[in-house]
């Protein structure tokens, strides 16, 4: 029988994740991460040769997590000041087409520029170097350009209103949202 695992499920189960690291007083969970296979095409290690065009299916059995534990070379111990939640990176760039903001992208409403059917899936937010995080409110839509059009001024402004990003006359609307302070870049990192 199929099931959906939506959106709103995900959040949830890394919501319960998160909350059960940093519960105070909470001893009865120990979560571990760690790096292993060095050699990721020995089928000994559960690899593959064609790992790039043929993903091996997930490993469930004793004798592959015997086989994934042989493989550890460096394995710590994650606590609550360690988990950080985190969506994908997209790095402003100029010449680009970005989302807008919109709840209603679904199978029967793809979103415009990528065609997918989750606003989490749309690029409708961006990072830029000062590693300022912002929402796009507007992308220069008009009846000539219904996907939108490219994005030419970098928004760079920490004004709580939303606005343009300069002077170009893009089309975009920018909301400014936090900044990644780098002292939590550096401490994923490590």
């Amino acid at each position: 029988m199929p099931a959906i695992i939506s959106d709103q499920f995900r959040i949830m189960n890394a919501e319960t994740f998160v909350k059960s690291l940093v519960s105070v007083g909470n001893t009865n969970n120990n979560y571990y991460v760690f790096i292993g296979q060095p050699n990721s095409s020995s089928p000994q290690a559960g690899g593959s040769e064609t790992w790039s065009s043929n993903v091996p299916p997930p490993l469930d059995s004793f004798d592959e997590e015997n086989s994934i534990k042989e493989t550890i070379i460096a394995m710590r111990k994650v606590s609550g000041l360690d988990i950080r939640r985190v969506v994908r990176k997209i790095n402003w760039e100029p010449g680009k087409i970005y989302e807008m903001y919109k709840h209603d992208y679904t199978v029967y409403n793809l979103s415009p520029v990528t065609n997918v059917a989750s606003l989490y899936n749309s690029n409708y937010y961006v990072i830029n170097d000062d590693l300022r995080v912002y929402i796009c409110l507007q992308n220069g839509t008009n009846p000539e350009n219904r996907r939108g059009r490219p994005s030419i001024d970098k928004p760079e402004f920490v004004d709580l209103e939303p606005r343009p990003a300069g002077t170009s006359g893009d089309g975009y609307v920018w909301k400014y949202l936090y900044t990644i302070k780098p002292a939590e870049i550096i401490k994923l990192i490590l």
